[in-house]
């Protein structure tokens, strides 16, 4: 179409002046020349930056400072400002820097690296150069560059240094400038076309059609599709047919006319008001018809009647609310919803919600009500007689799901045998109010001190809980009575819950703690919460024994001591334990130092799936024999236990090597992390060899593990040696990500130049390997450092091959080589 409005060509001599958005569908040639758009990026990165362990204390970006890229074409630059902590004597430093490449771009780096970086110590005034970079992707497809620095001296003191590095390297693809800088298209299939003229748009004759949006002062054609314009439509006395929306933006849409017909005159579909209908003061006359499925049945709606207006049905007429969703009837604070005269309301579910005020029934009877509730204030039912009960009775069941709070009142004639609580409420105010042994299922609630003077057995699910965190439960018992515990449950009596009181006792009996054991393994949970375990003189003031769940949290372990073996807490095959938030200290008696434990504050033996410890104190005090936490050597098996986030503490002359007694060789499970005052149990290898005299014979193409004769171990968690020479497994349940580091001096036992490849296998797959051109009678360095996943039973082993054509049987050898891997 030419400017004239015409289906033909357009051509155009001068300047032509565009104040709005110029949207082309297709190519933009410039001059006679098309090319390719060029892909500009920059910001920051969140990549790793690695010091090789042997080499540096610490290394990572430096505080308050960013990980900068740029990319322009094929071409990346990276800006690091680095601090590191570097070790004593080092003159070779090395670091890792991971950069972006397939994970932003997605396309990988060819060719080499280039580093431009160096650093002073500050006090030794040692400098340090970059030698040497290499860049490598592994098989996840992580790029990274090894930078060799060197130190104009051998020696140098532990110092903390700030320095820059900025690499620049390549990435795959053509090199192609950019000659065109124009894009279209704003949406699915089409791009918009804008008309920002101030003059009219003429159409020629010509429909308009098919226009996403378009901005003119005055439109003139037979038909327009879309009109988004602020001013007026004229359609020169014609009609607006087929129109998909009609609409103003920021202006009132106002039709006038008498009479206004709103009508579809096929009848196939109703009319659809999308937007509420605003009255705005004035009424509804002269409807014909008006229901809810007319002015919308698939979305909200709001018909909105202002005051003074009224929704009024006269005569004999009868109002209808229906819908298959939710009816609100709301009004304002003070004022009132009535309803007179029989009114009926019908529904599954009715909520009738008053947050201010009072839902008055008028001596009218609520049936099958599903629910009664008042949120912020208390529900009161008052009255000569008052009855919760099913309908019909024994069908179904009372059911309260949070405490009943009896305050300073009784429950008197109560028969609960209906709910689904306990069949017993009960306030305990001596010994007596205890019936012996607790053979009914119910709530016991500790007032004050109750003095027990004989074991209390429990043969019955039960919660036994203190009023308002301020009662004691003290057993007193009987030295007649030896070798008991003064609570107890041992016959499988269901779900037991403690809470909020003091246990504690002034017995002689040195086992006067309490006892839960459950031989039903699956079956019942024990919940202690908030009980303070106190001034108790016995080999466990608290032992659990076979629940398929036992939570002890925030409860507190003080002044217990007296036995000779045992511990403050001991937990014995219990499938799945949580102790939480709780604190073991004072391992001692009360006034007196001398006497105190000999053994853990916690210990944990027999079969036990799932431990979590976390976020506890466990303080030690006294003899160097007294350990914290402790998980038995033998006979016992746990599949997983998380030590995390814990404050540990040896004092009084207690061995802070015994805060925690775990062999991670025999229970593989244990994941130790976060703590205070004891190391983790984290996996490590670590290992040399000096002065390799004996050769690997290598096959063109294809790995051969690396014989490192005089291969000196060093520091080794959590590995244990393969099947075959120097090579190490993974030996602990946990998943972990790991670091490797290689640094190897390296020849070859035949003439002229071989090129080799140095890599690490798990499970016998090389993902991970570097390359290196060995001369004939020179010793070169070859440097690997990557990052891998293992799980248990993984085998990790040094590898190498010989790619030269024509090589089998040539020798490499590894006269020196350093190697780590330590579980990050």
């Amino acid at each position: 179409m030419n400017i004239s409005g015409y289906q033909d060509n357009n051509f155009h001599d001068g300047n032509t002046q565009i104040l709005g958005d110029l949207v082309i569908d297709g190519k933009l040639t410039l001059g006679g020349a098309t090319g390719q758009s060029e892909y500009l990026d920059s910001g920051d990165y969140s990549g790793t930056v690695l010091g090789v362990p042997s080499h540096w204390i610490s290394m990572g970006l430096k505080a308050n400072t960013q990980y900068r890229y740029q990319k322009n074409g094929n071409i990346v630059q990276v800006y690091l400002y680095l601090r590191g902590e570097i070790k004593s004597n080092i003159q070779f430093p090395q670091i890792s820097v991971n950069v972006p490449s397939n994970d932003l771009f997605n396309v990988g780096h060819i060719g080499s690296a280039y580093v431009y970086s160096s650093f002073i110590l500050p006090t030794g005034r040692q400098v340090y150069t970059t030698v040497n970079e290499f860049i490598t992707t592994s098989g996840a497809g992580s790029t990274s560059v090894l930078i060799y620095y060197e130190g104009n001296s051998t020696t140098n003191a532990q110092e903390t240094v700030d320095f820059f590095v900025h690499i620049v390297y390549k990435l795959v693809g053509l090199d192609i400038p950019a000659t065109v800088l124009v894009s279209g298209g704003s949406g699915p299939g089409q791009g918009n076309v804008q008309n920002p003229m101030l003059e009219s748009l003429n159409a020629g004759g010509y429909d308009i059609s098919n226009v996403g949006i378009m901005s003119a002062t005055f439109i003139n054609a037979p038909n327009v599709i879309t009109n988004p314009l602020s001013l007026d439509l004229d359609a020169n006395n014609k009609k607006i047919n087929n129109c998909n929306e009609i609409k103003t933006t920021g202006q009132q849409l106002r039709i006038i006319g008498g009479p206004i017909l709103l009508e579809n005159d096929s009848g196939a579909t109703d009319i659809l008001v999308n937007n509420s209908i605003d009255m705005n003061g004035k009424d509804f006359k002269d409807v014909n018809l008006l229901t809810v499925n007319t002015i919308n049945p698939n979305a909200t709606v709001n018909m909105l009647i202002e005051a003074p207006g009224t929704l009024t049905a006269f005569g004999d007429s009868k109002l209808f609310l229906e819908s298959n969703d939710d009816i609100d009837i709301l009004c304002g604070q003070g004022s009132r919803i009535q309803m007179n005269n029989n009114t009926t309301i019908r529904g599954q579910t009715i909520y009738l919600n008053s947050t201010t005020g009072t839902i008055d029934f008028a001596n009218a009877n609520l049936n099958n009500v599903d629910f009664v509730t008042n949120p912020d204030n208390p529900l009161v039912l008052t009255g000569s007689k008052i009855e919760l009960r099913t309908n019909p009775p024994g069908i179904g069941a009372v059911e309260f799901y949070t405490d009943i709070d009896m305050k300073t009142s009784d429950i008197l004639n109560v028969n609960i045998s209906e709910s689904k609580i306990f069949n017993t409420i009960k306030y305990i105010l001596t010994q007596a109010d205890f019936t012996d042994p607790l053979s009914l299922s119910g709530v016991y609630i500790i007032i004050g001190t109750i003095t027990i003077t004989v074991p209390l057995n429990i043969v019955a699910s039960c919660i036994i809980a203190g009023y308002n965190n301020t009662s004691t439960l003290l057993f007193n018992i009987t030295d007649g009575i030896e070798n008991t515990y003064c609570l107890k449950n041992t016959n499988n009596s269901g779900n037991i819950e403690l809470k909020d009181f003091i246990f504690t006792n002034q017995c002689t009996s040195t086992r006067a703690g309490s006892l839960f054991s459950n031989s039903l393994v699956n079956t019942n949970i024990l919940r202690i919460f908030n009980v303070n375990y106190f001034n108790c003189k016995n080999n466990f003031p608290l032992r659990v024994s076979g629940f398929e769940l036992a939570e002890i949290i925030n409860c507190t372990f003080r002044y217990n001591y007296g036995g000779t073996s045992g511990s403050m807490c001991g937990i014995d095959a219990s499938i799945n334990t949580i102790i939480e938030s709780c604190e073991f200290y004072n391992n001692y008696q009360l006034g007196n130092t001398a006497t105190y434990y000999v053994n853990y504050l916690l210990s944990i033996s027999g079969t036990c799936n799932n431990i979590t410890i976390t976020s506890n104190q466990f303080s030690t005090y006294g003899a160097l024999s007294l350990g914290g936490v402790s998980i038995n050597d033998f006979g016992t098996s746990i599949n997983r236990a998380i030590i995390d986030g814990n404050i540990f503490d040896a004092q009084g002359g207690s061995d802070p090597l015994k805060l925690l007694d775990v062999d991670t060789s025999i229970h593989k499970g244990v994941i130790c992390n976060d703590n205070t005052g004891i190391m983790t149990c984290t996996a490590s290898l670590e290992g040399l060899v000096n002065g390799n005299v004996v050769y690997t014979e290598t096959q063109a193409g294809v790995w051969v593990p690396i014989d490192l004769t005089g291969f000196i171990t060093g520091d080794i968690n959590r590995f244990v040696p393969g099947l075959s020479p120097y090579s190490f497994i993974y030996d602990a349940t946990n998943h972990i990500k790991t670091l490797i580091t290689v640094n190897c001096a390296a020849d070859h036992s035949t003439g002229g130049t071989d090129t080799v490849q140095l890599g690490i296998s798990v499970n016998g797959t090389v993902s991970v390997f570097i390359q290196a051109d060995l001369n004939s009678g020179q010793t070169q360095a070859i440097n690997l450092t990557t990052v891998f996943n293992l799980n248990f039973g993984d085998t990790v082993q040094l590898v190498c091959q010989n790619i030269t054509a024509g090589t089998n049987a040539n020798g490499f050898r590894a006269v020196s080589l350093n190697a780590s891997l330590i579980e990050i």
